[in-house]
């Protein structure tokens, strides 16, 4: 199946995930499911912790090198609380934890915004099908 070679989404390798209109065995628009998020929606510990360690955001604390002490230290100067509310001192596992889940949330909110957004705008071109595609093909 032809895509339009317009859409500049496509300067990637690899099979992706994406929306996409078809008219008479030609893909009209196509857009990928997996957006950026914005940073700026999110408290400034946790993009900090993200500015410093990004990969834990992306591809888990489980396959990633990070230092504990080092994450808190960094939440904490850039504004999350040094103890609990009961006046305990919070640890560093639970500030990741916490991060990521505040992180993991906005990421979702973003994404059911950007589907609605793109869906929106592909059903006035016609029938939206979601797909797996990569720089040639569309596979549905």
């Amino acid at each position: 199946m032809d895509i339009l070679a317009h859409n500049k989404e496509f300067l990637w390798g690899g099979v992706r995930k994406a929306w996409i209109v078809v008219k008479d065995k030609k893909v009209l628009d196509i857009i990928l499911m997996d957006n950026d998020i914005y940073l700026d929606k999110i408290p400034s510990w946790v993009k900090a912790i993200y500015d410093q360690y990004p990969a834990i955001f992306c591809v888990g604390k489980e396959n990633c090198t990070f230092n504990l002490s080092e994450i808190k230290k960094i939440a904490i100067e850039a504004g999350h609380p040094e103890f609990g509310p009961r006046g305990g001192k919070i640890s560093p596992t639970s500030i990741l934890s916490e991060a990521m889940d505040i992180y993991e949330a906005e990421k979702k909110v973003q994404f059911l915004k950007h589907r609605e957004k793109s869906k929106s705008y592909l059903a006035k071109l016609g029938k939206v099908i979601s797909c797996n595609c990569d720089a040639q093909n569309v596979y549905y």
